[in-house]
């Protein structure tokens, strides 16, 4: 577990994280757990800053997905909140996201079925504290 009690905290461990995620063979899906305001989109600019992209980051809570494209990847940042049911993420095209993405950062995992992340991410906010939960899955 990590307690970050702020930015700088947070940005840290987002580079201890960038290390993990870049020792994976292949792509990376990484699910962030956590409350609205927790700290999970945060969290991915941090990773994509320290993976060397310098644009602008958004929440895609009402885009539901951003890509962002630079140094040969693509990471896509995916936000569930919105999503209701199964027939509306059959029209996201989120098996083109998967095959064709390097690195995929998915906000409220659990309303997706049959995908198991590589990296499993909770954050609780406590106060001005954050408390991150990591697993990670080898699959073997």
């Amino acid at each position: 577990m990590y307690i970050c009690s702020t930015l700088d905290e947070l940005s840290d461990y987002a580079k201890r994280l960038t290390e993990k995620i870049l020792g994976f063979e292949g792509s990376c899906i990484i699910f962030l757990r956590g409350d609205l305001g927790a700290g999970k989109t945060t969290l991915v600019q941090n990773i994509l800053h320290h993976l060397g992209y310098n644009g602008l980051v958004t929440s895609p809570t009402f885009a539901v997905i951003n890509e962002y494209s630079f140094d040969e990847k693509l990471v896509a940042h995916i936000d569930l909140y919105r999503i209701h049911d199964e027939e509306e993420l059959d029209f996201l095209g989120l098996d083109v996201v998967f095959e064709n993405s390097n690195i995929v950062f998915i906000e409220w995992p659990e309303k997706l079925k049959g995908i198991e992340a590589h990296i499993d991410i909770s954050i609780v906010l406590n106060g001005e504290k954050r408390q991150i939960l990591e697993h990670f899955n080898t699959f073997e």
